[in-house]
């Protein structure tokens, strides 16, 4: 029997995954988690067989669990299953060494092919995610300008667009603030833009944070940054909430 771990923030979501997989055959949820922090003290202490992690999961994001995880070498297999699927999420969680990357909008046929491949040891792309990966190799799709970004640069880009503030991803990374700053000056330099706000208006035209799709989830995001602290805190707030207004103008509210 092959152990899954679900890593998702979304309580209903998972509830929907164990029925789901419990309806394959052959695979077991053996353990359900909220965070990333979780998510890595469970497969330290049980070793499942493979990890279904949300990329956007809170506080360390899916990038920086892969990362730790893959270095202690317990032979766990680490899949995103998730929200992101527009570039450069799935480009740079294959550069990361994901083990398989899957979108929710995945067709639960497709979803079972998948681990039956992820199990016997081979990596796994959604179909859609494949075709568009297909696109960007030939280059027939506008470039995104975060594909040029290291996989680090994304995790401390990821982490700046949550409002927080240099110590506290430091801390979360293993780094010092100094050191953070200049991946944040390096992020700026790549993109070709100076400060916060700028950074925060071109991720919501690109897609990284997906402000453009949910009004509700514009105004959660709005909510978490009046309620954050640090210098990053006060230059985003004001970018978030003037999309948060827009969307709020589009629904007619």
């Amino acid at each position: 029997m092959t152990t899954i771990l679900l890593a998702d923030n979304h309580t209903l979501f998972r509830a929907g995954m164990v029925k789901l997989i419990e309806s394959i055959g052959g695979f077991n949820v053996v353990g359900e988690v909220e965070t990333a922090e979780a998510a890595m003290e469970f497969v330290t202490e049980y070793t499942p067989d493979i990890l279904l992690i949300e990329i956007s999961i809170p506080n360390l994001f899916g990038f920086e669990a892969l990362r730790r995880i893959k270095r202690l070498q317990l032979g766990t297999r680490v899949v995103a299953l998730t929200q992101c699927i527009d570039q450069p999420m799935p480009l740079q969680a294959l550069r990361a060494g994901f083990d398989g990357y899957l979108g929710k909008n995945v067709s639960s046929e497709e979803f079972a092919k998948a681990l039956y491949k992820i199990r016997f040891g081979k990596r796994y792309i959604s179909e859609s995610i494949a075709r568009d990966l297909a696109q960007y190799a030939y280059g027939d799709v506008v470039d995104n300008p975060f594909q040029q970004l290291s996989v680090r640069e994304l995790q401390v880009l990821l982490m700046v667009l949550g409002c927080h503030s240099p110590t506290s991803i430091g801390q979360a990374l293993h780094l010092s603030p100094k050191t953070v700053n200049s991946y944040r000056y390096r992020i700026f330099d790549k993109l070709q833009i100076h400060g916060d706000v700028a950074l925060t208006k071109m991720a919501i035209q690109y897609k990284v944070i997906e402000l453009g799709l949910s009004g509700e989830r514009a105004r959660e995001m709005e909510l978490h940054a009046l309620s954050a602290k640090g210098p990053l805190a006060g230059l985003a707030k004001p970018a978030i909430s003037a999309v948060t207004g827009r969307l709020q103008d589009d629904a007619g509210m």
